[in-house]
This record gives structure tokens, C-alpha cells and sequence, in this order.
């Protein structure tokens, strides 16, 4: 009900470290664009306005990193391919800056008067633009190979003068997750060294091994935007015209945070023997010994595929609850052992070599001063909902596939089957506000238009789903609740929590996807493997706090906000609402328990230092 097309520039704010060239290329290649849906007649064209500069790093935005002048273009809807009227008094403006009214202004002159809106209108102002954007670059070849030149050139010499450098030590709590974060900058065509001997910056050592990425490149941009610590603009262009902040998608994109892996960015000249790394071989695990239990480190994302894997073969593991030494360190609580009676000694091998997860073998007769807990990997149902569907629900399923957790899709009649216990005993609720998820006729859109879909559409587990998840936790089931599902979780268990932001406004509270640092129980089932102080991705998140006076015992904290110094990268607003108060609950009801994350540990299947708070509530 907006403006009916959509082309470059963005607005602002822009995200920093781009050459400047690009935001020119962008209004240069746009204006041309616009200009032929003018000249061809096409009303309705905005640019400049609406999108920003800094948005997620997706397909287009990131290009700007790469000396790339990657651009949107966004057509106004038509229902995918049905005719939508729109009388002229129902179009509006789009945003409160850029464009707050419908009406002429100078990146906006020819308003569509409104009318029939048809798939074959957006076809047509889509073949024009792309038309109009091969004529310019034909036309103007040479300047555009000329800028692309500058562009790089610029780049190493800004690299070259600030003199940075990004070090990856070797000697990280998750060394497969490193190796990971490495492949995807090599996959975006860094140029990464490798040290051959190890070396002091400062009065910090680093192994031989160590990743050495330098800013005197091509691409300094892309690296200081996923390497370096990210704080989101305060200024006209991030309010809205009340002074609320605003944000475009998350407040921070920095890959290294969301992976929970260490970057030391220095300063300094780092002066040491490296090879360039064309490819990062995948790890592989050390051959086992004949003798001693084995065990698995719980520290490694990827022990939880092999453990997957062993539970698939019918091999009993057990976790211990305590740390213990063993010949190659100390594994924290957590750690798996395996019965080595059960195994065939040349497969475990061969699973070793294949996942590149180390089994390590100590002596017999040190485990048994080690108290243990058997793992039974839980009968997982994930809901999912009608009603527009739900991305995060998407997320979740692709990370616990890629991990070989087992589950299966339920849906508003699977929860309220008579028979649900003794199908599941574990629950997920993906992040989904309270009304999407119990009734969505409570969705102004959707009451408003519900008559227009069939009954089988009109998703809800309405009040007798939230009995039943009652029922199912009551008699032993486990229910778990990412984010704003939360609240659907505390109200089937009747829980006594208070989410202590919920009445502050945008103005007092606010992240929208920024990495915030949480202290984790570590010796907790539920935190095992995980850092005493790990990032985690806040997005206006709930925040916990306990109002359980009768029985407060029945409720354990297994992450929770220091008392300063809370924000990594993004923006915050409200630390002194947050801090020391809880993330992550996990509460005893009935039989059963339920948890409850105050955040998204497997957001868009990029949290790979958070990955395994979700993977415990699973074993």
C-alpha cells in the first residue's frame, strides 16, 4: 500500500569500511534505473528511502565488502499472483524520514494513483530496470572496470596505513568451530596466512598454526565488518522522528562473536614465518588406543554428530558430571564416555578420521571416581504453524538436521492428540509471539482476514493446546521454548516469571540482534561444554527474573547477565534493567520440566557458540 517500486540508492544510515565510490555507484546506477521506468511510463518508482545502508549481510549487502555495487530492488506485493485493488485514499507513506506521506517529492515525482496491481505489472518494472542497469554498464564499461580497480587499491592502502591485523589463535575452546569460521572467510575470498612458528604480540603467545588475516587487502572492508568488534550508529538516522532507535535488521553482523570464536584485532606490525592458506583441511581425529575408557570433549559442537551417530548404532554413552585429566588436558563436566566393549575399535576409527572428533582414551579405573548420568536422546516434536509460516522454526530444523538430531514437524492437532506423551517427550516451541502461537484470530491482520482462508489455515493451539503441553509436562515431558515463545511456555506450566522489560518501551530497552555477554553454569546439564562467559544473540529478548517465593528450588539458572559491561557488538539500551537477572531457566513442573531461553541459540543456524545450550536440552 506503498510506493510500487523500489531501486538504489538505500538511505542512510550505511554501514562503515565500504569504499566510498560504492554509495556513489549505487545512487549513479539507481538514477539510471529510475529514469527508464519514468521515461517508459511506470509510476509509483522510490528511491533513496525505506532501506538502508546498514542492513543484514544477505546477498546484496554484503557485495559492498567485496568492491561490489550489489543493489535491492523491491516491488510492492500482489498477493504472489492474484490482482489486489487499491482505492487511491488507502496508499501511505512508507517511512517516517525518508518518505513519510504519499504524495511527489524528489526521490518519489510520479505517484501511482492507485487501481489494479497484477503480477504483470511487477514483471514489467522489473524487465525495464534490469534492462536499464546492462545498458549503463555496457555504455560505461571502462569507468566501471576504472572504480573497480580504485576500489581495491584504496582498500590495501587504507589495510596498509592502519596496519591492522586479525589473529585467529590456534588455541580456542572450539577448534573445528575455528576451522568453520575459516572456510567462510576463505569462502568470501580472503586472503588468510597460517603461522609456521609460534609468536608473542604484546605479552600474549600464539601457537604455530594461528590464522594471521591482514586489513592491506581488497576486501579490508569485509573483514573488519565480520572480524571486529561492531557498535550500531547513534545518531539522526537511527531514530525515529520521536527519538526511538531504530534498526534495519540486526545491529550487528560479527560472525566471529555469533561462532564463539576469539579474534585479537592488533595494531601492531606482527612479524612471523606464515604460509598462505588456500584450504583448511578437515581435521581428523586421533587414532584410539587399544586400552582405557574413551571419551568425547564436550566442548565440540561436532561431538554431538558423533554422539548422534553412536546413539543411531544402539552404543550406551554416558556424561560425566564432573571434569577429569586426561593425557591430551583437562575436559570440563560434561565430557561423553563411551563403553568401549560395545564398539568395534576400526569403525570408531574410521568415525574419527571422518568427523574429525577426537576420542580420547584414559585409564579404566580413573571414570569410575567420576559420578555420570546415562544419555538418552529425547523423542523430539517441533511445532510448526499455518499462518505465514515461521522462519525461525526453519532455522531450527536445519541446525539440529546438520548435527543429526532426530525429530519431527507438530502441528496445532498433534499437540492436543490424547496420545502426544507417548509419542514425544520433548517439546520445542521455535520464536513465536503468544498470539501466533495460541490463537492467531488475535492477529489484527489475520482476524481481519481470516474469512478469506480455509479453517485448516487458521493456526492456534488455542486454549486447550496449552493444556495439553500442560498435561504433557506434568507427566514427565519436557518442554522447550526459544525466545518469545517463552510466554507460551510460562503459561502452560503456570510459572511464577516475570519478564522485567516487558513494560519498558523501545526508548528504555532495546537490542535488535545485538551479541550481549551471559554468564553460564557450566557444571548444569543444561551448560555443559559451553564457556563460563559466552555471547549471546539479544533481539528486544525477554529477560527473566524469578517471583517464586513457595518453591524457588524448582527453578535453575543456567545463564544469566553480568552486572556491566554487557554489550559486544550492536546497541543497548536498559543494561541497568538486565544485569544480573536471568537468560535461561530451566524449571522443574510436575514430572516434566520446561526451558526457557531468553534468546535464539541457533538464530539463522549462525550460532555456533551458543549451538550446544540448545543441544544439552536434547540428550
Amino acid at each position: 500500500y506503498g510506493a510500487r517500486f523500489y531501486v538504489a540508492p538505500y538511505c542512510d544510515p550505511i554501514r562503515p569500511h565500504a569504499d566510498p565510490i560504492i554509495w556513489r555507484e549505487h545512487a549513479w546506477l539507481g538514477a539510471h534505473m529510475a529514469l527508464a521506468l519514468e521515461a517508459a511510463g511506470t509510476p509509483g518508482v522510490l528511491n533513496g528511502a525505506q532501506y538502508p545502508g546498514w542492513g543484514h549481510l544477505g546477498f546484496h549487502w554484503i557485495t559492498a565488502f567485496h568492491n561490489i555495487a550489489g543493489m535491492l530492488t523491491e516491488s510492492a506485493n500482489a498477493k504472489i499472483a492474484t490482482p489486489l485493488y487499491i482505492h487511491p485514499h488507502q496508499l501511505k507513506g512508507s517511512s517516517e524520514k525518508t518518505m513519510p506521506e504519499y504524495r511527489s517529492q524528489v526521490n518519489f515525482p510520479n505517484p501511482w494513483d492507485g487501481g489494479w496491481w497484477r503480477l504483470g505489472d511487477i514483471v514489467r518494472q522489473k524487465k525495464i530496470a534490469s534492462w536499464a542497469l546492462l545498458d549503463l554498464c555496457a555504455r560505461y564499461k571502462d569507468p566501471l572496470l576504472i572504480n573497480a580497480h580504485q576500489k581495491a587499491q584504496r582498500q590495501i592502502r587504507k589495510g596498509r596505513d592502519e596496519g591492522h591485523t586479525f589473529i585467529i589463535s590456534r588455541a580456542q575452546h572450539d577448534p573445528l568451530t575455528v576451522d568453520k569460521l575459516i572456510r567462510r572467510l576463505l569462502d568470501q575470498g580472503l586472503t588468510i596466512e597460517q603461522s609456521i612458528t609460534g609468536f608473542c604480540v604484546s605479552d600474549r603467545h600464539y601457537q604455530a598454526g594461528s590464522f594471521l588475516i591482514r586489513t592491506a587487502q581488497p576486501k579490508r572492508g569485509l573483514i573488519k565488518t565480520l572480524l571486529a568488534q561492531t557498535r550500531y550508529p547513534e545518531h539522526y538516522w537511527t531514530r525515529t522522528p520521536e527519538g526511538a532507535p531504530t534498526v534495519f535488521d540486526t545491529a550487528s553482523d560479527t560472525l566471529a562473536e555469533y561462532m564463539g570464536v576469539e579474534v585479537d584485532q592488533v595494531a601492531s606490525p606482527v612479524e612471523v614465518e606464515t604460509q598462505t592458506v588456500k584450504a583448511v583441511p578437515k581435521a581428523t581425529g586421533r587414532p584410539l588406543k587399544t586400552d582405557g575408557a574413551l571419551l568425547l570433549d564436550p566442548r565440540l559442537n561436532d561431538a554431538f554428530t558423533v554422539v548422534n551417530q553412536l546413539l543411531d548404532a544402539g552404543v550406551p554413552i554416558q556424561r560425566l558430571k564432573t571434569s577429569i585429566e586426561t593425557p591430551n588436558g583437562c575436559l570440563p563436566p560434561g565430557a561423553f564416555r563411551i563403553e568401549r566393549d560395545t564398539l568395534d575399535p576400526v569403525d570408531l576409527s574410521q568415525q574419527a578420521e571422518k568427523s574429525g572428533v577426537s576420542f580420547l582414551s584414559v585409564p579404566e579405573e580413573k571414570t569410575p571416581h567420576h559420578p555420570t548420568h546415562p544419555v538418552r536422546r529425547r523423542s523430539l516434536g517441533i511445532y510448526q504453524r499455518y499462518w505465514g509460516g515461521n522462519a525461525d522454526e526453519g532455522w531450527t530444523r536445519l541446525v539440529l538436521e546438520q548435527f543429526g538430531f532426530p525429530y519431527t514437524t507438530v502441528q496445532d492437532d498433534d499437540i492436543r492428540d490424547p496420545d502426544l506423551t507417548s509419542r514425544f517427550d520433548t517439546l520445542l516451541l521455535p520464536h513465536d509471539p503468544t498470539h501466533l502461537l495460541i490463537d492467531i484470530t488475535e492477529d489484527e491482520d489475520a482476524a481481519q482476514n481470516q474469512d478469506h482462508y480455509p479453517p485448516e489455515y487458521r493456526s492456534g493451539l488455542k486454549e486447550a493446546g496449552v493444556k495439553a503441553l500442560r498435561a504433557f509436562v506434568h507427566a514427565g515431558g519436557r518442554l522447550i521454548a526459544l525466545d518469545a515463545a517463552w510466554e507460551t511456555a510460562a503459561r502452560a506450566g503456570q510459572l511464577k516469571v516475570k519478564n522485567v522489560v516487558s513494560e519498558a518501551d523501545s526508548t528504555e530497552y532495546f537490542t535488535h540482534g545485538s551479541t550481549l555477554r551471559s554468564r553460564v553454569d557450566i557444571h548444569h546439564p543444561l551448560g555443559y561444554g559451553m564457556t563460563k562467559e559466552a555471547l549471546i544473540l539479544n533481539w528486544d529478548s525477554a529477560v527473566f527474573e524469578i517471583t517464586d517465593t513457595h518453591q524457588p528450588e524448582a527453578y535453575d539458572v543456567i545463564c544469566h547477565y553480568p552486572q556491566s559491561n554487557l554489550l559486544a557488538s550492536g546497541r543497548l539500551l536498559g543494561e541497568e534493567l538486565i544485569r544480573g537477572k536471568a537468560t535461561l531457566l530451566r524449571i522443574q513442573s510436575g514430572k516434566g520440566d520446561i526451558i526457557l531461553f531468553g534468546f535464539r541459540p541457533q538464530h539463522r543456524g549462525q550460532m555456533h557458540g551458543t549451538f550446544k545450550l540448545l543441544f544439552n536440552c536434547l540428550l
